[in-house]
């Protein structure tokens, strides 16, 4: 569901609210409509957009070919408007429609004080975002912004917030602060904070964000508001009713305006339902369990009736059948329309007299509207749509014959175009997909769930059901009656059997935008969305912040693939496998221009220098360094391809050499009963093998399948569960890494990006993975698409950061994740215009020795490799190391040359990506720590990345460090079956507590101080080697004392730091901040270590005591202490101070 859709949501009158918190009253902003507009070419424009936005918001259930087909017909669509938009601006504009029901918004005030907004409310997305800055007054001009530098409770957060649309795009930051909507308010509440839009188109009206009544699911990681507080409710529930705008059905309103405008559009209540709304009890419907679908308000549907008859909602075979069987329906608020299986529709309006198709589209003769009986059954009862809900919009004959191009046959006056609307019968013809939107929704009170989850439906009160009178006149009084209910039966106009009523809402189009751009952000967001499987936000950046447009996976340019190179031999497998080799083509176009190009193992990129036999060290130092920038510069000014908004790459990008991924597979040969087993892909660390993951593999294979055994920590399950079978085991080469530099030799480039690694483990598992466990040739090809396995991705360091970014843009390719020190960090400490530190490391690495025993002798004993297990030595030794001449018993040299891991850790951005993305990752994910020394970027890091994702677990290994899968191969397979124990028994639902302690402190009292440092001092200095750079440190002191917090609660202690200027390069820093003081009864000293990132031109340093947390009473605080910090800059000027929050 899109994260930015407009959900129409209604306004109640006065009444009983049972066990409510509160029920806020909505407007129907009423503007300008598309559907009435005087000009014909708007109005047939607008029923194109709901007929192809439904389909395209659920595409994920078609099959590729109407995917395909679909895509065309929007991209069509898209070139027609912006070619009809050319030819407006001659003399004419487009209208832009938010009347008749085509959003529904509510006041929401967040921040203290309170900054009050319109937002739309949506039951079909979880976030909630505002804009805070409008970059184009085409998009967003007039629309009231949100400050959060007026709110003394907002608290920055720093992750961003990025939806990728396709053809459209919002992003921004995530931040929390105080939120109250319809009477409940949450203290701490994630938003995103939006401050670019792209083909919003907006403009003039009063949103200014939307708040989604979604499940988390259907957001982009934090949990909902409602569904953060539904827990607490004594009702567990909410209510919602929409009411129409019942002004007229005429279509040729003068100037598009409808002549009478509803500002009660509706009502929602939170924490109960209100009973003035509806007659009778709810009839509730359970929401299904094990179904793919789960993350919608989706009910089974047991069938359908129209005109006095059945239809089978479950065959296709034939519209009216004796019985009907259940099947699946999606309540969508924020869809205008209904969608059913094509052929249902097409069966519906074929027994319409007159009834044609137009552009996809059904109409109808309406000079008198039929009567349909048209009606859904939901838990035994079926409730009807009034007639003229069934109108989504009317046409007087010769305006729609001029805009369709279309003779019309009859001698009628008025046309409607319908609102039941064919689509997909999806991937099972036994559960269609069904998406029944506010023609519906607007004949019922709904309401939904919260625990167990299920959908209340029950007929409208004569109060709250405004409608139409005969043939579309408006009724002022009580009008037609309620939805009937029942078994079977047909609805009339106007009478008690049926309700009766205006059209309304608006389709998934125009939940983000109106007129010629409707399907930008909607339509074409949704598609791109479901065709990746992928929720919207993440997705891969090839290069930019993260979220940056979709990089597309086009299938490799014909050419001949090489031929696996030649191995070293392997020792024999466990019994049951077998192995083979394989060249898999990798993700197509790469991402950057650079990373093709000409280079081979024994390139040397980054040196245009020849190394004097009589070089010192000194100068040896001067020209490692020199390498070193240019590998630095070369990634920097590394140019990403052009991507169009409808994913096409630039022409020169598709005549590239394609690159290959060298993989081993160890596939299962014995039967087990049919088990289901599952698919483990391996993913090295930067300068490493696929090779050294063997040991850690075996061991699994060979490990005892009594789950009952302990392995180390934590203790064994309660419950012994055997370990599923494990059918095909990948381990995949960089593809500037191992044999795949062989198989790429020539056509390397001298840029990598760490997210065409993200790219080819996902192309991997969504095209290239062979369908079964038989065997498969060495070059296995490209497919359109790939049946659908069990697959856990198990990433070490780089490989880890690949395997995230991959499982956040496509959550269904990944049944869960074994990350054993990804590099997903916050920041990096060091200069970027020097590059890691790790990039000199490889740059100076030795890479050749006479013989592979010299390079044992030389090695062995190393920092480096003292603490391997000998068999990972072995395999360095014989699947690292590769002969440098023709000689197989001379010299040898680097399998993965020092350019190409200088290359990749060149790389200053993807980390963070990682980092970013983790909140995103939905499957099972475990992480295995070092303990000695303790991660790379510090304990306080670690502890926070372990618990970013949604679903996860964490072990340390003490006695090992980042290398841990060359040092402890034996301990990470038993620390993998556990994991995969739990996840085989199903041991993921978190408490409801843990799941909330994520995303907000949780305490009784909120204190915030503010303190400015004293005697702050600057000592800089000009970077000799790196002109324009400065380095220096800040220090400073402070002391301060606070008023006495009354209460018991928990907390972190945070400090910022707060640079005031600089520009939009990135700074890198380190320093930490001492505390000396009480801090929740806690005494004595507390250093903080930063975990700061840049943002915006700001250099922001955040330091959080965690677990430093105390529970108890809170008392006097006082403080003194010293800050020192280390800064790398382009002209900062150094300011601050202390904010400490309770």
């Amino acid at each position: 569901m899109l994260p930015l859709a407009l959900a129409a949501v209604a306004l109640a009158t006065t009444g009983a609210v049972s066990s409510a918190v509160d029920t806020i009253h909505l407007t129907n902003n009423l503007a300008r409509s598309a559907r009435y507009s005087p000009d014909p070419a708007v109005r047939f424009a607008w029923g194109q957009r709901q007929a192809l936005a439904g389909r395209a918001k659920y595409a994920r259930f078609q099959s590729e070919e109407e995917q395909e087909l679909l895509r065309r017909e929007i991209e069509d669509r898209e070139m027609r408007v912006e070619e009809g938009l050319a030819r407006r601006a001659v003399g004419s504009a487009q209208i832009y429609d938010w009347g008749r029901d085509a959003q529904y918004t509510a006041k929401i005030s967040v921040g203290t004080p309170a900054q009050e907004f319109d937002v739309v409310v949506d039951t079909g997305s979880g976030d909630l975002w505002l804009l805070t800055a409008c970059p184009n007054a085409t998009e967003c001009g007039g629309i009231p912004l949100y400050d959060p530098t007026k709110s003394s409770s907002y608290q920055k957060n720093g992750s961003i917030y990025s939806i990728q649309y396709g053809q459209g795009s919002s992003s921004g930051v995530w931040g929390s602060d105080s939120v109250t909507f319809a009477g409940a308010t949450r203290n701490s509440q994630l938003l995103g904070l939006v401050d670019q839009v792209d083909q919003w188109n907006n403009a003039g009206t009063d949103i200014a964000g939307l708040i989604g009544m979604g499940w988390t699911a259907v957001g982009t990681g934090p949990v909902p508001f409602w569904e953060n507080l539904a827990p607490s409710w004594s009702d567990k529930q909410f209510g919602i009713w929409l009411a129409r705008e019942t002004a007229t059905l005429d279509g040729s309103t003068p100037n598009g305006i409808p002549t009478q405008l509803i500002q009660n559009g509706g009502s929602i209540t939170l924490g109960g339902v209100d009973t003035s709304l509806f007659t009778g009890q709810l009839n509730y419907v359970s929401l299904p369990t094990g179904v793919v679908e789960q993350t919608y308000w989706q009910v089974p549907l047991d069938g359908m009736v129209a005109f006095g008859q059945k239809i089978n909602t479950d065959s296709t075979s034939g519209f009216f059948s004796s019985s009907s069987s259940k099947s699946l329906a999606i309540i969508d608020t924020g869809t205008t329309l209904m969608y059913v299986p094509t052929q249902i529709a097409d069966n519906f309006w074929s027994s319409v007299s007159g009834a044609t198709m137009i552009g996809g589209m059904p109409f109808y003769p309406c000079d008198t509207i039929p009567n349909f009986g048209l009606g859904f059954t939901f838990g035994g009862q079926t409730y009807y749509v009034a007639a003229t809900d069934l109108v989504a919009s009317t046409w007087p004959t010769d305006q729609l014959q001029a805009a369709s191009g279309t003779r019309l046959s009859g001698n009628h006056k008025q046309w409607c175009q319908g609102a039941l609307v064919g689509q997909s019968t999806g991937r099972s013809s036994s559960q269609p997909p069904f998406l029944i939107g506010d023609a519906f929704i607007k004949n019922v009170y709904t309401a939904y769930r919260y625990d167990p989850p299920a959908i209340g439906f029950a007929p409208l009160s004569s109060s709250a059901n405004n409608t139409f009178g005969p043939n579309g006149a408006a009724n002022t009084g009580s009008g037609g009656g309620a939805a009937a209910t029942g078994s079977s039966g047909a609805g009339s106009t106007g009478t008690g059997s049926g309700s009766s009523s205006g059209s309304g809402g608006k389709s998934a189009a125009s939940k983000v935008e109106v007129g010629a751009s409707a399907l930008v952000l909607a339509a074409v967001g949704a598609l791109v969305s479901a065709l990746t499987s992928a929720h919207p936000s993440p997705v891969f950046p090839p290069h930019g912040a993260h979220g940056g447009a979709r990089f597309p996976l086009l299938p490799p340019r014909a050419s001949q693939p090489p031929a696996y190179p030649r191995t070293e031999p392997l020792a024999p497998l466990p019994r049951g496998y077998e192995r083979s080799l394989h060249a898999l083509p990798a993700a197509y176009p790469r991402a950057l221009v650079e990373s093709s190009g000409d280079l081979s193992r024994s390139s040397k990129p980054f040196s245009e220098e020849t190394v004097a036999a009589t070089e010192s060290k000194e100068e040896r130092t001067a020209r490692i360094k020199r390498e070193r920038d240019s590998a630095v510069r070369t990634r920097a000014d590394a140019r990403p391809w052009d991507v169009s908004d409808a994913g096409e790459v630039e022409p020169e990008a598709l005549s590239t050499a394609p690159q290959w991924i060298a993989a081993e597979r160890w596939r299962r040969t014995e039967s087990t009963d049919d088990a289901e087993g599952v698919t483990l892909v391996f993913l090295h660390a930067n300068g490493f093998q696929k090779e050294h993951f063997h040991p850690m593999a075996t061991a699994l294979l060979n490990r005892s399948s009594d789950p009952t055994t302990q392995f180390g920590t934590p203790a064994p399950l309660a419950t012994p569960t055997a370990l599923p079978p494990i059918d095909d085991i990948w381990f995949l080469d960089d593809v500037h890494h191992g044999d795949s530099v062989t198989l790429n030799d020539g056509v390397l480039g001298a840029a990598l990006a760490w997210e065409d690694t993200a790219r080819d483990v996902a192309n991997f598992v969504k095209h290239v993975a062979p369908l079964s466990d038989r065997a498969a040739p060495e070059h296995v090809p490209w497919r359109s698409s790939a049946q659908p396995r069990r697959v856990i991705g198990v990433g070490h360091s780089f490989g880890g950061n690949a395997l995230v970014q991959a499982a956040a843009a496509y959550p269904q390719l990944f049944d869960a994740l074994f990350l054993i020190e990804p590099m997903t960090i916050p920041v990096l400490v060091n200069n970027p215009a020097k590059g890691w530190p790790f990039t000199l490391g490889a740059l100076k690495r030795r890479d050749t020795w006479p013989s592979r025993a010299a390079a044992a002798e030389a090695n062995r004993n190393s920092p480096l490799f003292k603490s391997w297990s000998d068999d990972v030595f072995a395999l360095w030794l014989s699947h690292s190391l590769v002969p440098a001449t023709a000689d197989p018993e001379g010299p040898v040299t680097l399998a993965t040359p020092g350019w190409c891991e200088a290359a990749c850790f060149s790389n200053g951005e993807s980390p963070q990506r990682g980092w970013d993305a983790l909140p995103h990752v939905r499957c099972p994910t475990a992480f295995v720590m070092a303990g000695d020394p303790v991660w790379m970027v510090g304990e306080e890091n670690a502890n926070e990345l372990v618990w970013r994702p949604e679903l996860s677990r964490n072990e340390v290994i003490p006695d090992a460090g980042h290398m841990a899968v060359q040092e402890k191969p034996g301990e990470l397979a038993d620390a993998f079956a556990r994991f995969l124990a739990t996840v085989e028994a199903g041991e993921w639902t978190r408490g409801e507590e843990e799941a909330q302690a994520r995303f907000s402190i949780m305490s009784s009292k909120v204190l915030n101080l503010t303190v400015p440092f004293q005697n702050v001092a600057w000592t800089a200095e000009t970077d000799e080697q790196t002109p324009g750079i400065t380095t220096g440190t800040a220090s400073a002191e402070y002391a301060f004392s606070g008023p006495d917090v009354n209460g018991k609660g928990t907390g972190a202690y945070i400090v910022t730091f707060h640079p005031v200027k600089g520009n939009k390069d990135s700074y890198w820093y380190d320093g930490q901040l001492v505390f000396a003081g009480t801090i929740a009864g806690k005494k004595g000293d507390v250093v903080l270590r930063e975990r700061g990132r840049v943002a915006d031109g700001k250099l922001t340093a955040d330091w959080v005591v965690e677990p430093e947390t105390a529970s108890g009473e809170l008392q006097g605080i006082v403080g003194a202490g010293s800050y020192a910090l280390d800064v790398r800059s382009v002209g900062a000027t150094v300011q601050g101070k202390l904010e400490v929050e309770f």
